[in-house]
């Protein structure tokens, strides 16, 4: 998750067209490449926030997003609160 890699990488290391990769992937798990990346980098966060090690900053950084903006919109829209409010509300230290 945190090198990142691109869904045209991804089709090209497969052997397949972008299209074929995508349209394969959502008939196997019901959703796109793009949600499942954002879903795993979430879930990822979530447990790094739970331990309360790294700063939300760093947490952003490990889990793929490019800014810090970023995990906080996504994971607003997943959880309904900020990663530092997740966190806070878990007991975390930071």
């Amino acid at each position: 998750l945190r090198r990142g890699f691109t869904v045209a990488q991804a089709a090209k290391a497969t052997g397949v067209s972008r299209r074929t990769l995508e349209t394969r992937f959502r008939k196997g798990t019901g959703r796109s490449i793009r949600a499942e990346l954002i879903r795993c980098r979430l879930a990822r966060a979530e447990e790094l926030l739970t331990a309360g090690t790294l700063p939300v900053s760093e947490v952003a950084l490990v889990c793929g997003f490019v800014h810090t903006g970023h995990l906080d919109k996504f994971f607003r829209e997943a959880y309904g609160v900020t990663p530092l409010a997740f966190r806070k509300g878990r007991g975390g230290t930071k």
